[in-house]
């Protein structure tokens, strides 16, 4: 008995640590999603969020304005792209996101790298 019990958490966690948690701000009607300054070389949007999806191995945030930016961890990769063309990896120090902290004071918060943005 120990071991079926045993075997059936096993197997709860480990098949849902494979699937993915997606949480999209249009399809639950959320009326104030993050809103981000999103730069690349000399333009900037102001955009919201659109997605948030993470897996065990990766985590991937879309945005309104056309943004996607990607980490994975096996293989590991950092990747964006703006209405589905590839930002090269070499352009990347171009790249800039924060987060508001409010949307009428307009206080940007975080470091402005893409892939943590809480730094």
């Amino acid at each position: 008995m120990k071991t079926s019990i045993l075997s059936a958490i096993g197997v709860f966690c480990f098949s849902s640590v494979s699937h993915a948690g997606c949480y999209n701000w249009e399809d639950h009607n959320y009326k104030n999603p993050e809103h981000h300054l999103i730069c690349f070389k000399n333009k900037c949007d102001i955009t919201r969020i659109d997605y948030i999806c993470s897996t065990i191995n990766s985590v991937n945030r879309g945005f309104e304005a056309g943004w996607q930016i990607v980490e994975t961890l096996e293989p590991y990769e950092q990747y964006a792209s703006w209405n589905g063309s590839r930002i090269p990896s070499d352009q990347h120090k171009h790249l800039r996101c924060f987060e508001f902290e409010d949307e009428t004071l307009m206080q940007v918060i975080g470091s402005g790298n893409c892939w943590s943005p809480k730094d």
